[in-house]
């Protein structure tokens, strides 16, 4: 299991905003599920930073052990091995299927240790929505929020351009181009259409707009934006804030839109 990583730097609480308040509020008043690995642990710490920073009672709690989300909760649970995302996915509908009182709103994140040169995307693709398929039809009530999968740095320097030389790939090239097929079928079918939280495109791209693109080629490549983390991989302080922002606006989004109770 990837393991979370320790925050080197420590991160300034920023000053109340009254419509990241709201949403936050609407937010602790729902039961949310989120099944994830690592990244995931980021995103909860973010929210979590982001509650107290806005005087927000975020109520989050591992349900890997209960029957059910309680209510107005944010439920995660860290989810299958990484490396076997069909597994994963497999046990995200299963923990959601035996839950007498579905959640609001659910949701499942791939890990960046998932997708590696061999892993072929269209299939983790066509399990995901086989799996959706199976838990609309359980659920009716319950809103599926889609996730990308998180990305990382990739690697540059002078062990780069030697690889490159060499004709291999620096580290992360072809891991984040196998991350991206994966996202883009995500995005093709449900950006505009359903609650799609862009994780991958919110890491790519830093805080001046600019994207964080790897040229090879003639193909660029998407990387985790340097400035966001500690390790390439993980989020540090700074990136967990600015990436739970963008899920709060997008669960915020979602809830509102959410299915009525049959």
């Amino acid at each position: 299991m990837c393991a979370m990583a320790t925050a080197l730097t420590g991160a300034t609480a920023a000053a109340p905003d009254p419509a990241l308040r709201a949403q936050l509020e609407q937010l602790a008043q729902r039961r949310v599920f989120f099944a994830h690995q690592s990244v995931g642990g980021n995103l909860i710490e973010g929210l979590q930073a982001l509650a107290r920073d806005n005087g927000v009672a975020l109520q989050v709690r591992d349900v890997a052990h209960d029957p059910n989300v309680p209510n107005q909760t944010f439920g995660h649970v860290f989810v299958g091995e990484n490396g076997k995302p069909l597994a994963k996915l497999d046990e995200y509908k299963d923990r959601l299927t035996k839950q007498s009182s579905p959640p609001e709103l659910a949701m499942v994140k791939l890990c960046f240790l998932d997708f590696t040169a061999g892993t072929d995307p269209n299939a983790v693709f066509a399990r995901y929505q086989a799996d959706l398929a199976a838990l609309r039809a359980q659920l009716p009530s319950t809103r599926f929020v889609h996730v990308t999968t998180p990305l990382t740095t990739i690697e540059t320097g002078p062990k780069a351009w030697l690889k490159r030389l060499l004709g291999k790939s620096p580290w992360g090239l072809v891991e984040n181009q196998k991350r991206e097929q994966y996202n883009q079928l995500l995005r093709n079918a449900y950006a505009g259409r359903e609650p799609l939280f862009d994780l991958a495109k919110l890491e790519s791209t830093a805080e001046d707009g600019s994207r964080t693109l790897t040229t090879s080629g003639s193909t660029q490549t998407a990387a985790l934006t340097a400035a966001y983390t500690s390790d390439g991989s993980h989020l540090n302080p700074h990136g967990e804030r600015i990436a739970a922002r963008g899920l709060a606006g997008v669960l915020s989004q979602a809830l509102g839109s959410r299915p009525a109770t049959p």
